[in-house]
Order: structure tokens, then C-alpha cells, then sequence
């Protein structure tokens, strides 16, 4: 969970799938880490998580866009999102962000929430409850369009320390507490 030193680095790859070009993100900050980059709409945004300062607290979700080959800055995705606490492996679907937390309400460590972009604001995250989460953590979420949500695990059971487990149940679980 804790990152010494991260930061980005956007190559082009050629069509043998080769890195033909690398330079760092313009957004990298001295001092600070962002990692779980996930770009999205065609390589035009790129998601990521970063400890920079002015968030929320601990790591938040961040957005820039690439307008005219020039990244934006990246724009926090505000209060619905991110909390005191950890947000982490944004993966965007559509109109879903789904991401990992170890502050929203959970079956504890990191669990795997949904938020979707209802009239241009992001909805409360619901947590994507058990079938998804486990008592430990759960992270790196990827959805793809045979509605399969695949999602990275510590929980009890697993090969190593952390496995790949593709979920069954989609439906988030509304709980109160």
C-alpha cells in the first residue's frame, strides 16, 4: 500500500508491439506517487491514484485528459470519490468507475465499489458487497464487455500472495450500516 516513489511513464508502441518512444507523464510530482494508471475513452484520459497534496487525504483518484497532445491537469474526482482514507485502481467502463477504498464502508481492507456519471456528477459509491469483496484486500477491478469483473486479491485461499479472481455476482449489494 505504501509507495515509496511512483510515477508514470506513457510509451508508444509500434505494430509489432514494440516501445518505440517513452517519456514521463508532464504531471508527475516531486515528493509525491501516482500509480493504478488506467487509461480510458482511446488513450484520451488517463485515471490514476496519487498522494499529491490538495486531495482528500492519503491517496485520491485523479482525472487528466489529453486535449491537442496536451495533457490537462488532472482534476480531483471531488468528495464522492475520494475520502480521508485510500482510493486506489481506478478502472473506468463505460459510464462506471469502478476503484478499490479502505475508508467507504466495507467487508474490510480494500473492497471493490462502483460510481457512475449521472448527469455529468459521480453517485454515491456503493460497495460491490460479498461475490466481489473479501474480508481482505481487494483491488485492481476490470470490467469487460462479457459483463466479467475481474479483481485482484490477498483473501484466504489464493496461489500466493496476491491472485487474480473473476467475480460472479455484479450487482452491488446496498447494505446499511
Amino acid at each position: 500500500k505504501t509507495f515509496q516513489s511512483s510515477s508514470v511513464h506513457l510509451a508508444e508502441v509500434n505494430a509489432k508491439g514494440e516501445l518505440t518512444s517513452s517519456m514521463p507523464f508532464v504531471h508527475n510530482e516531486v515528493g509525491s506517487c501516482i500509480n493504478s494508471v488506467h487509461l480510458a475513452f482511446d488513450g484520451s484520459a488517463i485515471y490514476f491514484s496519487s498522494n499529491r497534496k490538495g486531495g482528500y487525504g492519503g491517496y485520491d483518484i485523479y482525472v487528466s485528459y489529453l486535449n491537442d497532445n496536451v495533457w490537462s491537469i488532472p482534476e480531483n474526482l471531488g468528495s464522492a470519490i475520494n475520502t480521508e482514507g485510500d482510493e486506489i485502481t481506478p478502472f473506468l467502463y463505460q459510464n462506471a468507475l469502478y476503484f478499490a477504498s479502505d475508508f467507504h464502508m466495507g467487508l474490510g481492507g480494500f473492497d471493490i465499489l462502483k460510481s457512475e456519471v449521472i448527469n455529468g456528477m459521480w453517485s454515491s459509491p456503493i460497495n460491490m458487497g460479498n461475490g466481489v469483496n473479501s474480508p481482505a484486500d481487494d483491488y485492481y477491478p476490470v470490467y469487460n464487455d462479457k459483463d466479467e469483473l475481474y479483481v485482484t486479491s490477498n483473501r484466504l485461499g489464493g496461489k500466493g500472495n496476491n491472485d487474480i479472481y473473476k467475480t460472479f455476482k455484479l450487482t452491488p449489494q446496498i447494505e446499511e450500516y
